[in-house]
């Protein structure tokens, strides 16, 4: 007789593995046209993850402090077993790029230019996974799906909604870089996704995010994000065009 082997698989971790893959997939194909080593891809797509697991749980950390002044006992429990936030994921998985450019002295701007369209690509996966294990979700709607935890409320599939702009992002940036090869496609990513975020936040219906004041921890992130650049962007008013010498000035000697 065969035996009857029931295997449970937690669908966000098997789709965040299964990100991370596809991720590692496009960074090999993408290195590989810029003559990076194997190794030092394995090495970039570590550092990735080190920094993302890290930076993720940090944020967390800083979201939870209201909840750990008030249950000071369970501090321990929540830093360790708690969940990761993706802007502190983000953020860490940069930093630890940078450091990694700066060990193995690489260009910072060829490696995040390779490495860019990764995230948006992994991000998809994880909110579908999201969306299977019903965390992160919506607010109530006319329309959507009932989650385990409130059987019986329809709530908005804000998840789905994140992973299909993470899809459009992803063809924005191949397209602009086929089409403008010196594109910066780290501001674009980070400019894209701080738009969508921020609007997308106000369709949650998960408090344990963080609130404050008026927004979430990441509407505050996303408008920073979005400020940042722009002033970057934007050319200054305060510039003056350069002063060009006249031909009487410029036939004087130099004293």
């Amino acid at each position: 007789m065969a035996p009857i082997i029931q295997i449970i698989l937690p669908s966000y971790g098997l789709l965040t593995v299964i990100g991370f893959i596809a991720a590692f997939l496009i960074l090999y194909a993408r290195g590989s046209k810029n003559d990076i080593s194997l190794l030092n891809l394995v090495q970039i797509g570590i550092f990735a993850i080190l920094g993302l697991a890290v930076g993720s749980r940090i944020l967390f950390a800083i979201t939870s402090i209201p909840e750990m002044i008030a249950h000071p006992e369970n501090i321990a429990a929540m830093i360790i077993g708690g969940g990761f936030v993706f802007y502190g994921g983000l953020f860490g998985a940069m930093g630890a790029l940078l450091l990694y450019c700066r060990l193995k002295k690489l260009d910072r701007a060829m490696v995040f230019n390779i490495i860019v369209p990764c995230f948006p690509l992994f991000h998809f996966f994880g909110r579908i996974g999201c969306f299977m294990s019903g965390c992160c979700y919506g607010i109530p709607c006319s329309f959507g799906f009932e989650m385990v935890s409130a059987p019986g409320v329809l709530r908005f599939p804000v998840q789905l909604a994140e992973a299909v702009c993470n899809v459009v992002i992803l063809i924005v940036l191949l397209v602009l870089e086929r089409k403008r090869p010196h594109t910066d496609l780290l501001k674009v990513y980070l400019l894209s996704y701080a738009m969508c975020r921020f609007i997308l936040e106000f369709l949650r219906g998960d408090e344990i995010r963080g609130i404050w004041l008026f927004l979430s921890t990441s509407q505050w992130i996303s408008l920073g994000i979005i400020i940042f650049i722009a002033a970057k962007t934007l050319p200054s008013r305060n510039k003056k065009a350069p002063v060009e010498a006249s031909p009487e000035q410029s036939e004087q000697p130099d004293t």
